[in-house]
């Protein structure tokens, strides 16, 4: 019902999967403007990358939670939040988990708990990673790796925003630490994996390199992988001052 000459706009915090895949099916030759990079406030952050065997994490991560909260932790599935939400409880620490599964209003209440001060620690997925700001969030953890760098910086970004500090730990099983050798390569990190030690959270730790920001466009199209420069039709346009700028273009839905 609409005229077939418009101009369709789509605006978001991330063009990538899904996201990306609306503009190839609503939009033809799209332009693309960056308003601003993401990881930035991730790279204020002290980085803590630890050991943790299976049948010690729990534990661990109830003395982070003591240490450091408010506290958002980060695990890969609606089950391992659930579970480890549970675990936590029984160990005395308030939480409240937050994920697809649960209803709007669910979420909601469990933001605002956490908003308050009246839960200490927020478990969640990767729902969490985008486009939510609690202020005041002392520690990221992230109990479950992330996909790859992106979520990395899109996760650790929930705390050390707008000059506040912040620290963000990582908890590596034996297996998985020549993943994360790799994810620090990316950030520009070097410390690699260390021994679990709370006190360290006090001073210590490492900051993304300055000279690499991840939310530059330079670095942050190393951390893109093929598949999603392809998404987001990467080589149109022209740059300047680092990021990609393009002159108005008419946009058409099919």
């Amino acid at each position: 019902m609409t005229s077939p000459h418009r101009q369709t706009m789509l605006f978001s915090a991330t063009l990538d999967g899904e996201v990306a895949a609306l503009t190839r099916r609503y939009q033809r030759d799209p332009v693309r403007h960056e308003v601003e990079g993401v990881g930035r406030d991730a790279i204020d952050a002290r980085h803590f990358f630890w050991r943790a065997d299976a049948d010690e994490r729990i534990e661990q991560t109830a003395g982070i939670v003591t240490a450091a909260s408010p506290t958002i932790i980060f695990c890969r599935t609606r089950h391992g939040v659930d579970r480890l939400a549970r675990h936590l409880e029984v160990r005395g620490v308030s939480v409240a988990p937050i994920h697809g599964g649960r209803s709007q209003s669910q979420r909601s209440r469990a933001l605002a708990g956490f908003s308050r001060g009246q839960v200490r620690a927020l478990v969640a997925t990767d729902v969490a990673a985008r486009g939510i700001h609690v202020e005041g969030v002392a520690c990221v953890l992230h109990f479950d790796p992330p996909a790859d760098a992106k979520a990395y910086l899109h996760r650790s970004g929930r705390t050390a925003r707008v000059g506040s500090a912040g620290v963000v730990v990582s908890l590596v099983a034996p297996d998985q630490a020549p993943a994360s050798r790799r994810l620090q390569a990316a950030l520009g990190l070097s410390g690699g994996v260390q021994p679990f030690d709370l006190a360290s959270l006090d001073e210590g730790g490492e900051r993304v390199d300055a000279t690499r920001r991840p939310g530059d466009a330079a670095h942050l199209a190393s951390l893109i992988t093929a598949q999603d420069a392809r998404r987001f039709g990467a080589g149109r346009g022209r740059r300047s001052r680092g990021r990609r700028v393009s002159t108005a273009g008419r946009y058409r839905s099919r």
